[in-house]
């Protein structure tokens, strides 16, 4: 079925909606979904979970194929029979467990099958050990994924090279004296997007959803009427004034007003604050982690009234709100009301990966999609005004047949490109100056043909101009950046889903949309 522009308009209620609904007939593409924490790692073979915000995000799962694991690749990973495994001298079967024995070092192998370019999960314990073991897949180029020195449970999402097709553990040297046991391998199907560049990592961040309840205030006397709970510094004089916190110098430059409240090491708060320059022609104020530091944030010195309201990561257990008199004329004075900070609960929150501008992406493996037709919806808020990659499918659909590209277009724009053998480029200009936040829907159909671009549930543009011929390749879907190396995306991305298969009903977009808004905190 095609798609009808007149119906764009119309939601349903999102509530029993699971985008898993578009991937029920096995469709490749991907569903990425920062507000599950449970498919966030720090790294790029998941050893490291994502708990919290401001920690950097080294692969995305893929929440498409549902994240079943598939069958087990490893036979007696328990060691119940000293069968199916090769060892040599120093490696032994007993009593359920591998064990590794000084003097030798010595090796268990196993032939597996392994498809390349595709995600393993490989977990395995280390009950005892004095030294170090190394895992690694051999076959092809040999995939020397972790070398381990301490006891515990381990799980490594493991992409194998081509060829590989044995696991072997290798004790590390001759003193080596471990005792090893539940190894398995297992496929965890999905398209699941990595980064191996520490510093090119995007970050995990959250913000208040701006309905949601606000936990307890922590500041004392914010609203003006009173100064208990505030402390005086460089020999200010603290006042209430008319419902205001009035800061005067007393002597000496640059008084100032602090106060200290509790908070959670990597838990975002929201603070407002209504600044006043007064009659020291300048307030300014700070967050850090002591009086007057500003370690989290320095609002600069600023001559006008301004009203402040954003959010910020605790970097530790108690945290200062510091506001200045800044000037050093000695009797000057600076006014400050309406001072809160709030947690944000979990209710309340918004789940994002915030991508820098400067290096952050990710990417797939290859995607085979066999088909003519894609769907992409992103959520997002691009905080740059320049030409940025959401997400390509291919290293540049300049360049390759069988690719698209949604992106932000030039200073207030959002467009999607999509390729047979000859590209059809849409895009709009005007409309979206940064920041702006919304809910894309970018449509390609190269038979059809057809090339949209959506914004919020209104078609920005569309087009029915030639692609050519053929379906989309085998290419990595890239995210965030051109191949990785250009055009870096400036913002936050609430919701990815990347779709190949046939054209949506107008219902299933809808449905879709409607989806990704409420992760996006857009009202459609």
């Amino acid at each position: 079925m095609g798609y009808n522009v007149l119906d764009f308009r119309r939601r349903r209620a999102s509530g029993a909606f699971s985008p898993a609904r578009l991937f029920a007939s096995g469709e490749e593409g991907a569903w990425y979904d920062p507000s599950d924490l449970s498919t966030l790692f720090q790294d790029s073979l998941g050893t490291t979970p994502v708990t919290t915000a401001g920690q950097p995000v080294g692969l995305m799962l893929d929440k498409s194929q549902g994240l079943t694991l598939g069958a087990q690749a490893i036979t007696n990973g328990t060691f119940a029979t000293a069968t199916d495994w090769t060892l040599t001298t120093g490696a032994a079967i007993s009593g359920g467990q591998l064990e590794f024995s000084p003097g030798s070092t010595g090796e268990a192998r196993q032939s597996l099958t392994l498809d390349a370019g595709k995600t393993y999960i490989i977990t395995f314990d280390i009950v005892r050990r004095a030294g170090a073991i190394s895992v690694r897949l051999l076959g092809g180029t040999t995939n020397n994924f972790t070398t381990v020195g301490a006891t515990g449970s381990y799980a490594y999402h493991v992409v194998p090279n081509a060829g590989n097709n044995e696991l072997i553990i290798v004790a590390t040297n001759t003193s080596v004296d471990a005792d090893i046991d539940n190894i398995s391998v297992r496929e965890i199907p999905g398209n699941h997007a990595t980064q191996a560049t520490s510093a090119a990592r995007p970050t995990y961040q959250y913000e208040w959803d701006g309905v949601g309840p606000l936990g307890d205030e922590l500041v004392t006397n914010g609203d003006g009427n009173s100064i208990i709970g505030w402390s005086s510094g460089n020999s200010a004089n603290l006042s209430s004034v008319s419902g205001r916190l009035r800061v005067t110098n007393n002597g000496a430059g640059f008084g100032n007003a602090s106060q200290s409240f509790t908070t959670v090491v990597g838990d975002t708060y929201k603070i407002t604050v209504s600044a006043f320059a007064g009659s020291s022609a300048s307030q300014r104020w700070r967050i850090g982690t002591s009086v007057g530091g500003s370690s989290i944030y320095d609002s600069g010195s600023e001559a006008s009234d301004i009203n402040y309201s954003f959010t910020f990561i605790a970097t530790a257990t108690e945290t200062y709100v510091t506001f200045y008199a800044n000037t050093s004329n000695t009797t000057a004075y600076a006014e400050y009301d309406n001072i809160s900070v709030k947690d944000i609960p979990v209710g309340s929150r918004l789940h994002f990966l915030a991508f820098d501008g400067v290096d952050d992406s990710m990417l797939t493996g290859t995607i085979t999609p066999g088909v003519d037709k894609a769907q992409v919806f992103a959520g997002v808020r691009g905080l740059r005004s320049a030409t940025s990659l959401i997400v390509e499918f291919s290293s540049n659909t300049n360049d390759n047949n069988g690719s698209f590209t949604t992106y932000r277009a030039g200073p207030a724009g959002w467009g999607h490109n999509s390729r047979g053998t000859s590209p059809d480029v849409l895009s709009v200009s005007s409309g979206f100056v940064a920041p702006t936040t919304n809910v894309l829907t970018g449509i390609g159909d190269i038979s059809g043909p057809l090339t949209r671009i959506s914004a919020d549930g209104n078609v920005l543009a569309s087009s029915t101009g030639s692609q050519g011929t053929g379906n989309f390749l085998t290419y990595p879907l890239y995210i965030g950046a051109r191949a990785g190396t250009s055009l870096y995306f400036n913002g936050n991305m609430y919701g990815l889903i990347t779709r190949f298969g046939p054209n949506l009903t107008d219902a299933q977009i809808a449905d879709t949309e409607a989806y990704v808004a409420t992760k996006t905190g857009v009202t459609l």
